[in-house]
């Protein structure tokens, strides 16, 4: 979609505060104006998709965008930066995932503008790719460290759920063991059990003969002394 609130004048202005193109002459700075297409997106709306083909770099003119790997958000960018510039490079997919944070309005530079503008200004070359070079490693430090910084989180997490495992292991254990303590109690608790019933039993069927005994002992010492 054409932005025409966006004028050339205002390009230019733009692009001349652009880190890639602020020591490039200002003729080829109108150049890249004039061939730059206008494009807007809304909020949470998708820029480019991972794997997307690579042919075009592009500047935020207004709003905010993220770079981000699914959920991971790599870095955030607002007004005059810019992104996807390895397409200048080459025409590989894209490695990342971009999606405008707020309504942005962003310049659209395709690799076959570029080349034809360097072409015709090849004293802007040195320039154009001194940055880039530098954005590069600045960012493969930025990536290397948050890949430690991710590593040490995903270590610490590791660990956590580590002593959770030991912690609930060993809670198993020692209900484990009052199970077994309980068990063998309710056994010995049975046996006990059992062992009285038998011998109320045993006392019974020896009882009745004693009762018969003593009765007829009674009986007879009464005969006796009659």
């Amino acid at each position: 979609m054409i932005h025409s609130h966006i004028s050339l004048k205002q390009c230019i202005q733009l692009l001349q505060q652009v880190e890639l193109f602020r020591h490039v002459p200002g003729n080829v700075i109108d150049a890249l104006a004039r061939k730059m297409i206008l494009a807007s997106y809304p909020a949470d709306s998708t820029i480019i998709k991972k794997g997307d083909a690579g042919n075009s770099m592009f500047v935020i003119l207004e709003g905010k965008v993220k770079i981000h790997e699914g959920e991971h958000m790599l870095a955030e960018m607002a007004a005059r930066q810019f992104f996807g510039e390895l397409s200048i490079l080459d025409s590989e997919p894209r490695s990342m995932s971009v999606t405008a944070l707020e309504s942005t309005t962003l310049g659209v530079i395709h690799q076959a503008d570029v080349y034809q503008v360097l072409k015709d200004h090849p004293d802007a070359v040195r320039d154009i790719i001194s940055v880039l070079s530098h954005r590069l490693r600045n960012q493969n430090q930025t990536i290397v460290a948050q890949l430690k910084e991710r590593g040490a989180e995903l270590e610490k997490l590791v660990n956590e759920k580590t002593k959770d495992l030991s912690d609930k292991n060993r809670e198993l254990s020692a209900l484990l063991l009052e199970l077994r303590r309980t068990q063998e109690q309710l056994i010995t608790q049975e046996k006990l059990a059992t062992l009285g019933h038998l011998t109320a039993g045993i006392a019974h069927e020896i009882q009745n003969p004693l009762n018969f005994i003593t009765n007829f002992s009674s009986l007879s010492i009464e005969l006796i002394e009659e």
